[in-house]
């Protein structure tokens, strides 16, 4: 990798350092129009907003008999946010990563995420403004068994 590559990875370190054989699916500049903000302007004429997806595989997995079955369907995960966006608006750029966080890792078998969104061109004088969030399955599994169980981060 070169250390572009690596750069670009820095925040996902800790689930390559776990193990030498993480595959990463990636999804780059996929713009789609939808209804999200917090202005009553926002929430009545849909904006482009651009995703970048970054997919950990599950560890371990082998690809000997390229079978589109043992990997993760691209197409059909871009197809599955299309329709989120299309039936589902949101205020906050914020609820809608989770919310596609949520969506591949309950889908897809992944191990983790890592979701950029960005508003484009809704700022005079700046091209987009956005977030980027990483959601691992292992951890999101002992929040929801924390948050079940009365307990929560302190």
């Amino acid at each position: 990798m070169s250390e572009a590559e690596l750069n670009d990875f820095a925040d996902l370190r800790p689930y390559f350092d776990r193990n030498s054989h993480t595959d990463v699916i990636f999804i780059r500049e996929f713009k789609v129009s939808t209804l999200i903000g917090v202005h009553p302007h926002e929430r009545h004429t849909p904006q482009t907003i651009r995703l970048d997806l970054d997919i950990g595989l599950s560890y371990g997995r082998r690809w000997a008999s390229d079978d589109i079955g043992e990997t993760v369907d691209y197409g059909v995960v871009v197809q599955r946010i299309r329709a989120v966006l299309k039936t589902t608006g949101f205020s906050l750029l914020e609820t809608l990563a989770e919310h596609i966080a949520d969506v591949v890792l309950d889908e897809f078998s992944v191990s983790w995420v890592r979701i950029r969104l960005a508003k484009l061109g809704i700022l005079s004088d700046v091209s987009e403004v956005g977030l980027s969030i990483v959601r691992d399955r292992a951890q999101r599994a002992e929040t929801i068994a924390r948050e079940a169980s009365g307990l929560s981060d302190v």
